[in-house]
């Protein structure tokens, strides 16, 4: 909304409803939105008049006498009344008129007209996409979805590729942004490169157990520590959440040097093996619980790490209140119950 329509906005609400208004037709015509009709009317009203009404609102809208020009009689023509107002109570016109700019809205009407004035029947399709993602006006919203079509029918991109060459932010496009996308232009699925998540591993022997940890502390400090048969895994917090994560097209295993290469492949299939035997162990916090509920949505047998779950309760137990969080690092293998 411009402030010119902010200002027909103010005066359709300082005129609605008053008893006193000689003017009828008028009134109804702004009591019912009709107010650019009705504005376009207040050519025919003398200044006397318009200041008469703005008199004699200010007992049934009080809020009216903050928004009389101090030197109201002085003022010639209504393009001067609207000026001065604008000029001298343009945020008391938004804060009693109750309008709040909605740039998001404005942006998306602009949007929809832009693309409905496009004879280009698959524009149409995109009315449902946050245009506001795309660009910082329409028409570049516009430019740059059929810029990102163009791109992905030559050659495979990221996400994040995208947007930094659409957008110059890496992250400015969502997951939703490029599922519209791929649901107007199908074809172009394969095109999308999934972003790989890079996680770090352990493994002394051929593995039969496999511990994920949250922190990359702790990773380092039980190497060497746990049951030769383990494979240790550093999740990097929550990245370790990611949708397929079991899927090794999705997820880099980087093993640690000391990793020999048949041990890193039994690692690898006990990684995809979504029944396969996991533990997990992050911090006694909301963010460590969160984390082990979305991983065991993708590895149904998934259990927490017993003794240092334990071990962390103890310690905060311990503490008598004093900690209402624990975080794994503080525990270390004697706690565990492990030889050191």
């Amino acid at each position: 909304m411009t402030e010119d329509e902010l200002i027909k906005h103010i005066i359709r609400v300082a005129l609605k409803d008053n008893p006193t208004s000689m003017n009828q037709d008028l009134r109804i015509n702004l009591k019912t939105k009709k107010f650019l009709k009705g504005v376009n009317n207040l050519s025919d009203i003398s200044d006397d008049y318009l200041h008469y009404e703005l008199n004699t609102l200010q007992n049934t809208q009080p809020w009216i006498h903050d928004l009389k020009p101090k030197h109201q009689d002085e003022i010639e023509g209504i393009t001067s009344l609207i000026f001065k107002l604008k000029l001298d109570y343009m945020p008391e016109l938004i804060n009693y008129s109750n309008f709040i700019p909605d740039p998001v809205l404005e942006f998306k009407n602009e949007w929809l007209r832009l693309i409905h004035n496009r004879h280009d029947i698959q524009c149409l399709k995109y009315k449902n996409f946050n245009a506001e993602h795309w660009g910082s006006s329409p028409k570049e919203a516009l430019d740059n979805i059929l810029k990102a079509a163009s791109l992905l029918a030559k050659e495979k991109l990221s996400q994040q590729q995208l947007s930094a060459l659409l957008t110059n932010k890496s992250k400015e496009l969502t997951d939703k942004d490029i599922f519209d996308l791929i649901s107007v232009h199908p074809q172009l699925s394969l095109n999308i490169r999934p972003r790989k998540v890079i996680l770090n591993f352990y493994a002394r022997n051929i593995p039969k157990q496999c511990l994920i940890v949250e922190n990359m502390d702790t990773y380092h400090y039980l190497q060497d520590k746990l049951p030769v048969d383990w494979m240790l895994v550093y999740g990097f917090g929550n990245r370790v959440t990611k949708s397929d994560v079991s899927n090794l097209d999705i997820v880099d295993l980087h093993a640690s040097r000391e990793v020999s290469d048949h041990i890193k492949q039994a690692c690898y299939d006990l990684w995809s093996d979504i029944q396969g035997d996991k533990l997990y162990w992050g911090d006694l916090d909301d963010k460590g619980n969160q984390i082990f509920e979305s991983l065991k949505n993708q590895y149904p047998a998934l259990r927490k790490w017993q003794p240092a779950y334990d071990a962390m309760e103890k310690r905060k137990h311990l503490s008598m209140a004093t900690f209402t969080d624990v975080h794994q690092e503080s525990i270390l293998i004697r706690d565990l119950g492990l030889a050191d």
